[in-house]
């Protein structure tokens, strides 16, 4: 049976409610990470994941490699980096299929999609153009099924949910790149901009940087995602966690905002060691000493990761499908660039073409003559199941045809 003790001291709300529905089926969340080359993406990933998340084949020799030189043994590069170094590295896209349980036991299935050379190229003007055709690529698929008469949405929907933007941190601020892709894929996607590697920063500097982060948002009009005016507190209540409001422990209080500590300023290591309590942490050893990533006080992980896979989960698919989804919809149906399989009838005769133009004096002639048959006929009544289910099959395609016509035609009546 499941663990429901985390929940039982305070009254649940509305995403509490929905998440407890899926407790049986467990949940599921597509992410999209975003950032140039060496931003943080896959370590954040395995810390999020609590375990080491193979990419590609490369990441797995990558780690080879590092444990060989970790023995001291001698490793032969015959591709060494160097000789590939003066060629851009492309555009590919790489996804990954990701079962794990959250912290009160619930399955979770997370679908990563990254996109491998994004920003890393001299020329990187058609990688946003590329990102913007996959996103619009996922919403048409589904757009597609939907107007089938027999659908199958679940296994066509490649929809992210939510888009992880890492920003390296640099003295000139944002990129520009970086302003452009956010502002063109922000209408496609639940955005959430991250701030890597802050322990490569002041107090003083993060603060300037999230300032910066905030300005170039706010003034290039880039829709991120609305927290609206939800609180830590709240987050961190399905982790069984409080905000830890003791003086020098975190920077923040239980009703601290969560649009107010927005973008996100993370600190991720792929080390680990075993407490007493036999729950693993992940570390980052310092000369001086060593940090814990899901420590409150060092960085806004522990809150990013309570937000992904508990407090908005569902939150973040309900925004994609209602409002992100529609407003794609309505504006391909509006333009009239609706794609949909119709059946081909081409290879007809006029006879079969005139009979799906008029369905109701087909049915009615059908009526007739299958009212002359004897149903006490088995072969009879095979031919007159037969016929009454085809004639059922065309006039759904024609009563969907006919809907397809009027939506088409409807903004040319309204001109004319």
């Amino acid at each position: 049976m499941n663990d429901y003790s985390a929940l039982e001291h305070h009254t649940p709300n509305r995403d509490e409610l929905r998440r407890r529905k899926g407790y049986k089926k467990g949940l599921q969340l597509s992410i999209l990470l975003l950032g140039e080359k060496g931003s943080g993406k896959s370590t954040f990933l395995n810390n999020l994941c609590g375990k080491h998340i193979s990419l590609s084949d490369d990441d797995d020799d990558e780690v080879a490699k590092n444990a060989a030189i970790k023995k001291g043994n001698a490793i032969q590069d015959t591709n060494a980096e160097y000789k590939t170094a003066h060629l851009s590295p492309g555009l590919r896209i790489v996804t990954k299929r990701v079962y794990l349980n959250d912290e009160l036991g619930v399955p979770i299935t997370l679908d990563i999609i990254l996109f491998p050379g994004c920003g890393d190229n001299v020329d990187n003007s058609q990688s946003s153009v590329e990102i913007k055709r996959y996103l619009d690529q996922q919403f048409e698929n589904v757009l597609k099924e939907e107007v089938r008469i027999k659908r199958n949405t679940r296994d066509t929907d490649g929809r992210p949910h939510v888009c992880l933007y890492f920003l390296k941190s640099t003295p000139r601020g944002v990129k520009k790149f970086d302003v452009e892709l956010m502002k063109t894929i922000c209408d496609k996607v639940n955005l959430i901009p991250i701030i890597p590697k802050a322990d490569g920063l002041t107090e003083a500097e993060l603060a300037l940087h999230k300032d910066i982060v905030r300005q170039e948002i706010l003034q290039n009009d880039i829709h991120v995602f609305d927290f609206k005016s939800d609180n830590l507190g709240e987050t961190l209540a399905l982790y069984d966690m409080d905000v830890d409001s003791n003086p020098g422990k975190s920077k923040y209080s239980r009703d601290t905002k969560i649009k107010d500590i927005s973008p996100f300023a993370i600190i991720c290591s792929n080390a680990i060691r075993t407490t007493a309590e036999n729950s693993v942490e992940h570390i980052r050893e310092y000369e001086w000493g060593s940090l814990i990533v899901e420590d409150q006080t060092t960085s806004d992980f522990i809150y990013l990761k309570a937000i992904l896979l508990g407090s908005h989960l569902q939150e973040l698919k309900d925004v994609t499908n209602n409002v992100l989804y529609e407003n794609y919809r309505a504006e391909i149906l509006t333009e009239k660039k609706i794609h949909c399989d119709i059946p081909n009838y081409s290879y007809m005769d006029e006879g079969s073409r005139e009979s799906i133009s008029n369905v109701s004096t087909r049915r009615s002639s059908s009526s007739r003559t299958l009212g002359n048959l004897d149903l006490n006929d088995e072969n009879a009544y095979k031919i007159y199941k037969e016929i009454d289910e085809k004639n059922k099959i065309i006039e759904d395609y024609q009563k969907k045809i006919d809907s397809l016509e009027r939506m088409l035609t409807g903004p040319d009546k309204s001109k004319a």
